[in-house]
């Protein structure tokens, strides 16, 4: 794929904020050397704040509210006694799902479930704090945290009975507004560089980020900032690769496929002539392509949640926070969508922690829907390997935190290795991922193996896969609330987690079932193979108890 090169801008500081950020970040290198779950961390009290930071029309898809729940995979850690979670939410989480991760924590491996008496799993309760706005209105929680400051006082004086220093905050994406959070909590924000995490969290700074550590990425536009901008740059694309089919126009903020529309170009061409100009010309004998374009925008297919995207929203999202084109590569055969996971720890240290193949979904397979893990030996070593060198060049930009690239796989018979990969998106963040990776992990007491690119349980050395979704969808799941599903554990035949051989399905987002007939499931076992069969026995036999409750 050509390669389209933008020059990375730099992101303007006074001296006194250079001065008072590289303090900052000197502060934050010296105090993390591990990620927080990592028992030699010196992290105690973890503070999560799962704040999507999603514009009013994102928030409006269909149970977004619950996707606070993503998260609640931490309370796993209390397991060991030095953790503290202060966790915060919008709207209070019902009892009931507490009370599932109650049961995932005591029942644990062998050995922890033996190790917990009444009188310790009180204890292990007892280092839980719950905190809530009771606001549900479509704006970001960090925003609704702040606007209340006695719920910042009262969380701030439970962080202040233990060592401040010994606290940090997780968050789903990183902004100004959870910097500001942390600051006025007295506690380290796990994301470093606020404003290049941000920057390069975007669709074009992740492109311009790929170009600059030179991995292949489809040829893509300026940013452009108004609809008139976008017309022309996507112009000059259109020119450049005149053999293209389509393009998917992509907002600088978005995540899941939401924000994204498809250009068909094909069409495009086909209608060309069909615009009226005064005197009776058309546009394109006019010489004005882009007045075409421009016309045809509004016709896009919208990614996603269409129902909550205008063109006139879109439009306003394109001058709010920019946008840029890209050329959809076409193949002839459907490609392979896999991810590379990793975080980046602050001392310099890159950690990959997973691999996946990636389901997607709608109309145009821009949504991400589910995962397996890990991916395909064919690629997995050179994902990785670019996914190390994406982190690298992010420690340098004093970036720290989770996150993850997208990849695509293209089929080519005249490369030595029959295939191509090209980089689509970086994402600076807690991912659709995150949540069942940490949960196989910390359930089944395994490590990623970075050279195998396989996770393997610490004791008994087993391999562990999962086949993982948050958009199970199902008729007989709409009005169950979470203590129904809560009887799935004990139900005959159940294909729920056994503590004892490691495997089974663990379920996550309850809390959208009652409300859109939707949960989200992980299932682990021993083998790719093993983890599809057991998703699939479990879809089959799931409907059937909910149907039966």
């Amino acid at each position: 794929f050509g390669l389209h090169t933008h020059t990375t801008p730099t992101i303007p500081m006074s001296p006194s904020t250079q001065r008072q950020k590289a303090s900052n970040l000197n502060h934050y290198h010296k105090r993390i050397g591990l990620t927080y779950w990592d028992p030699s961390s010196s992290f105690h009290t973890i503070i999560v704040v799962p704040s999507q930071n999603l514009d009013s029309d994102l928030n409006k898809v269909p149970g977004a509210s619950h996707y606070e729940e993503r998260l609640l995979f931490n309370l796993i850690l209390l397991r060991e006694p030095k953790y503290r979670i202060i966790y915060v939410t919008s709207m209070p989480i019902d009892q009931s799902i507490i009370e599932y991760y109650w049961d995932l924590i005591s029942a644990g491996t062998d050995s922890v479930s033996q190790s917990h008496s009444t009188q310790k799993f009180a204890d292990v309760k007892s280092r839980l704090f719950l905190f809530n706005c009771l606001d549900d209105r479509p704006t970001t929680l960090t925003r609704k945290i702040l606007s209340r400051p006695k719920l910042v006082k009262r969380i701030k004086a439970v962080i202040q009975n233990q060592n401040k220093d010994e606290a940090c905050m997780s968050v789903y994406i990183a902004s100004p507004l959870e910097q500001q959070l942390a600051d006025k909590l007295g506690v380290t924000l796990l994301a470093g560089h606020v404003e290049r995490h941000q920057y390069f969290g975007s669709k074009f700074g992740c492109k311009t980020l790929f170009t600059k550590v030179g991995i292949p990425t489809p040829p893509f536009t300026a940013q452009a900032f108004s609809v008139d901008q976008l017309a022309r740059e996507i112009e000059k694309l259109i020119e450049q690769y005149p053999e293209a089919q389509k393009l998917v126009v992509k907002l600088n903020e978005g995540f899941s496929g939401q924000g994204n529309a498809i250009l068909d170009v094909e069409q495009l061409r086909q209608d060309m002539g069909m615009i009226p100009r005064e005197g009776g010309s058309s546009a394109v004998e006019q010489n004005e392509l882009s007045t075409v374009i421009k016309e045809y925008l509004p016709q896009m297919r919208f990614q996603g949640n269409q129902g909550h995207m205008s063109w006139e929203n879109y439009k306003a999202k394109i001058e709010e926070n920019g946008a840029l084109a890209e050329l959809w590569v076409e193949s002839t055969e459907e490609p392979a969508c896999p991810s590379c996971q990793a975080i980046c720890d602050s001392t310099g240290d890159v950690q990959i922690l997973s691999t996946h193949e990636q389901q997607l979904g709608g109309a145009d397979n821009q949504q991400y829907v589910g995962c397996l893990f890990p991916a395909s030996t064919a690629y997995r070593n050179k994902i990785t390997e670019y996914t190390q060198t994406i982190g690298e060049y992010l420690e340098q930009q004093g970036i720290v935190g989770h996150f993850g690239v997208d990849y695509m796989i293209f089929k080519d018979d005249k490369s030595p290795q029959g295939w191509n990969i090209t980089a689509i998106e970086l994402n600076l963040r807690i991912l659709g991922t995150t949540h069942p990776n940490m949960l196989c992990n910390l359930l089944t007491s395994s490590n990623y193996d970075t050279q195998k690119g396989i996770s393997i349980t610490r004791d008994t050395h087993e391999e562990k896969c999962y086949v993982a979704s948050d958009n199970i969808h199902m008729k007989e799941v709409a009005g169950l609330l979470p203590q129904d599903l809560r009887e799935y554990e004990t139900c005959e035949g159940s294909l729920h987690f056994c503590p004892k051989t490691r495997t089974g399905v663990v379920f996550h987002l309850l809390g959208t079932s009652s409300e859109i007939g939707k949960i989200g499931a992980t299932a682990i076992a021993n083998s790719t193979q093993e983890a599809q069969d057991l998703y699939e026995r479990f879809l089959k036999h799931f409907q059937e108890f909910a149907g039966r409750t």
